[in-house]
C-alpha cells in the first residue's frame, strides 16, 4: 500500500489548445504530492472557465474534466482541489482559445437532406461543421439558412430556432446553409455554405389532399386470412405520398371483414365469414376519404376450404413405416381472374385414420402429415380443417400398410 503525503500542487494537461466552438476539450488533472508521488485527480478536483461566454465547465459527475466551448475567444482553464489546492497558487492554468473554425471549416451538411411535409407545418435542420482532422462541430444555430425559394418555403432565421423552415405553398424548394467568419490575416469576410459541398437539402411541400386510393381493388379471400391494403395520398401539384399507416380503414360490414387498424399494421383487413364489403380509408388529417372521391375498393369473402389431400410417390408401406401428404385447400374462384384460389394447408389441417391399430396420425407440431403404418391393412386417411369441415382424401381408401407385410 503507499500512503501519498500532502498535495502540494496541480497540473493540467493539455497547457494550450485550440478548438472551434460547439465542441469539447476533455482535461487531465495531475496531483503532485509531498515526497514526489503523483496521481490522476481528474474526476476530484473542480473547473472553471475565466469567461463562460467563451468556454463553460459543467463539471458533470464521472466526466468532470469536460470543457464546453461557446463562441470564439481566449479563456482560462483552472481546478480546484477540495483541499485548497489549485491550479492558479502554482501557476498551472490552462489557456482555451475557441476558434470561430477560421481556417480548417472544410464544409457543412444538412440534416434531413430531404423532406416531405405539407402547406403550414415546419421542419427545423441539424447543419454539422466538418473541419480539418476530422473533427465536428455543431453550427445549427450559428449559420444562416436560405431558401431558394421562399414563397414555397420560408427560412426566417428567427432567434433561439434559427434552423427552422415554415411551409409556404405547393412546390420544391431548396435550403442552404452558410456560415460566416472573419479572417485574422485579412479581416475580411469568409464565407463556407452546403452549396460549395452539394450538401444543400430539398424540401418538396404538398398542396392539399385531394384524393386517396387503395390497392388492390378487387380481391377475394377466404374466411379467416388476411389482406393487408396500401392506401396513397394524391395531393396538389399532382405529387403523391404513402399514407397507408395514417389513415384509418374501414369495414361495411365487420362481420364479414374486420378492420381493427393495428397500431404498425393499420391496413391489416381479417375476414371473417363468406360475402362482399366495401373497404373505405379516411385521412384523420384533412378528413379526406375514399368513399368521397369514389375510391372504394371491393373485398369478397368466400367459404372455407374443400380440401384435396394427395398422398406422396409411395402407395404402399411396410408396418414401422411412414407416409407423408400434401394437403391443398381450394376456395373457389377468384372473381376478378376467375382462376382458383387455393393454399397449401399440410401443416394446418388435423389428421385422423378409420383404424388406429393399423395407421396412425399422431399430428406431431410441424410435421402434422405424417401417417405412421403399425400393423397391416387398409385404412381411409382423413383430415380436419380448423374451420371444422372434415375433408377425405380424393382417393379415400389408401393402403397405409403393404399387406405382405
Amino acid at each position: 500500500m503507499t500512503v501519498l503525503g500532502a498535495l502540494e500542487s496541480i497540473t493540467l494537461s493539455p497547457l494550450t489548445k485550440t478548438k472551434p466552438a460547439n465542441q469539447f476539450q476533455q482535461y487531465v488533472a495531475i496531483g503532485h504530492y509531498a515526497g514526489g508521488a503523483t496521481q490522476n485527480i481528474t474526476q476530484e478536483v473542480d473547473y472553471a472557465s475565466s469567461d463562460p461566454s467563451v468556454a463553460v465547465a459543467p463539471n458533470t459527475p464521472g466526466n468532470k474534466g469536460r470543457v464546453d466551448t461557446v463562441a470564439p475567444g481566449t479563456t482560462t482553464i483552472s481546478a480546484s482541489h477540495p483541499s485548497g489546492i489549485t491550479t492558479t497558487a502554482g501557476g498551472n492554468d490552462a489557456a482555451l482559445t475557441v476558434s470561430a473554425s477560421v481556417t480548417n471549416l472544410l464544409s457543412i451538411s444538412l440534416s434531413p437532406t430531404a423532406a416531405t411535409l405539407g402547406v403550414g407545418e415546419f421542419k427545423s435542420f441539424t447543419a454539422t461543421g466538418h473541419y480539418e482532422g476530422g473533427d465536428i462541430a455543431n453550427l445549427t444555430q450559428q449559420v444562416v439558412y436560405v431558401s431558394s425559394d421562399p414563397g414555397v418555403v420560408l427560412a426566417p432565421n428567427t432567434a433561439g430556432s434559427v434552423s427552422k423552415v415554415e411551409m409556404i405553398a405547393p412546390g420544391v424548394a431548396t435550403i442552404s446553409a452558410t456560415y460566416t467568419y472573419t479572417d485574422p490575416d485579412t479581416h475580411l469576410p469568409v464565407s463556407v455554405s452546403t452549396t460549395d459541398s452539394g450538401d444543400d437539402a430539398e424540401i418538396t411541400v404538398l398542396g392539399a389532399l385531394e384524393r386517396l386510393t387503395l390497392s388492390p381493388t378487387k380481391a377475394t379471400r377466404a374466411s379467416q386470412q388476411v389482406i393487408t391494403y396500401t392506401a396513397i395520398g394524391h395531393f396538389g401539384g399532382g405529387t403523391t405520398k404513402n399514407l397507408t399507416q395514417r389513415v384509418t380503414y374501414h369495414s361495411s360490414d365487420p362481420a364479414v371483414a374486420d378492420a381493427k387498424n393495428e397500431t404498425g399494421n393499420k391496413s391489416k383487413v381479417t375476414t371473417i365469414a363468406p360475402g362482399m364489403v366495401t373497404i373505405s380509408a379516411t385521412d384523420p388529417v384533412t378528413g379526406v376519404s375514399t368513399t368521397t372521391t369514389g375510391d372504394d375498393v371491393s373485398l369478397t369473402v368466400i367459404g372455407g376450404a374443400r380440401a384435396h389431400y394427395a398422398e406422396s410417390a409411395h402407395r404402399l408401406a411396410c408396418a414401422g413405416d411412414f407416409q407423408r401428404y400434401t394437403a391443398t385447400g381450394h376456395f373457389g374462384k377468384d372473381i376478378t381472374t376467375g382462376e382458383d384460389i387455393t393454399q397449401n394447408l399440410t401443416q394446418d389441417v388435423i389428421y385422423s385414420t378409420s383404424n388406429p391399430a393399423v395407421a396412425n396420425a399422431p399430428n406431431d407440431e410441424g410435421d402434422r402429415s405424417r401417417v405412421d403404418a403399425i400393423a397391416p391393412g387398409s385404412v381411409s386417411v382423413t383430415a380436419t380443417h380448423p374451420t371444422g369441415r372434415r375433408q377425405h382424401d380424393r382417393h379415400r381408401r389408401r393402403r397405409a400398410v403393404d399387406r405382405r407385410a
